[in-house]
């Protein structure tokens, strides 16, 4: 009788397929698979956090929004606008939304200690980009002098002309 007929399940056995040393088997080996540098280069970035780092800050302002002590509530209400705060200060909807639960999970922990200290999970969310094309004060302030030459020089040209 076979044990599948006497109500045990078949045994499956999982075997490694290709386990031979082709190219892909030292691929794996020496750690080079494609996409691992950008991988290794994201974790080292992502593990270094500032004092004055987005996600620190959006972090700390998550952890005095919450309510109910260890419960670590949020109402809807103050979830979606710490989730445009987070925005604001240039985080993906997405990462503000990680950090968030990064934060109510490390509050629910009873150790004290761990509380006060940087969440280990923070530092695997995204860094926001730099806002891009926002120049300096100077440059918007050079071009309007610019600006108001070229205009005068045209109106001067105009009534003389």
């Amino acid at each position: 009788m076979e044990p599948s007929a006497a109500g045990h399940p078949t045994p499956r056995v999982l075997r490694l397929v290709n386990a031979g040393d082709g190219p892909q088997t030292s691929l794996l080996r020496s750690g080079n698979t494609p996409g691992t540098r950008r991988v290794v280069r994201a974790n080292r970035e992502a593990s270094r956090l500032e004092d004055d780092d987005v996600r620190w800050v959006f972090a700390q302002q998550v952890r005095e929004a919450l309510e109910g002590g260890r419960a670590a509530i949020l109402t809807p209400d103050r979830r979606r606008d710490l989730v445009a705060a987070g925005v604001r200060q240039g985080l993906r909807p997405f990462d503000a939304n990680l950090v968030i639960a990064i934060v109510q999970d490390q509050a629910r922990e009873p150790d004290e200690a761990v509380n006060a200290a940087i969440p280990p999970g923070l530092r695997m969310v995204r860094a926001p980009r730099p806002p891009a094309g926002i120049p300096s004060l100077a440059v918007v302030a050079a071009a309007i002098l610019i600006l108001a030459g070229l205009m005068v020089a045209t109106l001067v040209a105009w009534l003389m002309g």
